[in-house]
């Protein structure tokens, strides 16, 4: 056999050794693949430190929302009660905000990616005083992911789309919706025009009136009792329709809470109307 042939082929073989061992041998964080956990964070604030939320969309009045206390409020372009369940999902989100990816760590041009006069800035206010702004742009060409970046700083990020469906709100998505806000778990007497219902020390929902009668539907009236403090009207029909007994035209909608605290809703033609 040829020499030179053999010694070429021990140095492949001992190439080849080497790097199998290398490859077998290799700290497994080398070869780790990355994740959507390894992108960056836009945004890290805890949550409970977020007191202050402003919406600028292009186009519209500012959306202001504050936290004086345990709830959130709006106080611009109107003043209400806000929906709990939305703002706290939006600032949970912000809180802690991570990237799609980092797309460039210096940009210097922010124009090409609609950020220049971006379609919504979110101002966020924390009780220290301190505040950050994020501002959102165009979708990226595949339309998955939007364009973002933080006042004052030169990084240009992406994140999901969904992240921009959930801040571009409107002062009416962010409205209290519920028409009789109450603490649900106070609730002990339901009327349903001349149809009462009470609830028992053993938290049984009996009828009162026209007649005592043990109401044997108990799940109608924890779902009636859900849709009282959090539904709209048509949520309240869909409870009325629930039960042939109660599928009737109701004037009028009365609750009692501990302390004998009344309210009153009154609704108008809530039962189905007949077709001609």
């Amino acid at each position: 056999m040829n020499p030179r042939r053999l010694l070429i082929a021990a140095l492949l073989l001992v190439g080849l050794s080497s790097a199998l061992y290398l490859s077998s041998n290799r700290d497994p964080k080398d070869s780790k693949t990355p994740s959507p956990d390894d992108a960056p964070k836009i945004l890290e604030i805890p949550q409970d430190q977020i007191t202050k939320l402003e919406l600028r969309r292009m186009g519209a009045e500012p959306v202001i929302l504050e936290k004086p206390a345990a709830e959130w409020l709006l106080k611009a372009p109107v003043t209400m009660g806000a929906d709990q369940v939305l703002v706290n999902n939006i600032v949970g989100t912000l809180s802690v905000l991570p990237s799609d990816r980092l797309v460039d760590e210096k940009a210097t041009d922010f124009k090409p990616y609609g950020l220049a006069t971006p379609v919504l800035t979110i101002l966020i206010t924390r009780k220290d005083g301190k505040t950050h702004t994020l501002h959102i742009g165009d979708d990226t060409p595949s339309g998955v992911s939007t364009y973002v970046r933080l006042d004052g700083e030169s990084k240009l990020y992406t994140f999901v789309n969904a992240n921009k469906m959930m801040f571009d709100k409107t002062w009416r998505d962010l409205r209290d919706k519920r028409l009789l806000p109450f603490d649900s778990e106070k609730l002990t007497r339901v009327q349903l025009g001349d149809i009462e219902f009470g609830k028992t020390n053993g938290n049984t929902w009996t009828i009162l009136k026209p007649k005592p009668l043990r109401y044997a539907q108990q799940n109608h009236l924890v779902g009636l009792r859900g849709r009282l403090v959090g539904g709209g009207l048509h949520q309240l029909q869909f409870a009325f329709d629930g039960d042939a007994r109660l599928k009737r035209q109701f004037v009028k909608v009365g609750i009692t809470l501990l302390g004998a605290n009344y309210k009153r809703l009154a609704i108008h033609n809530v039962g189905r109307r007949k077709r001609g």
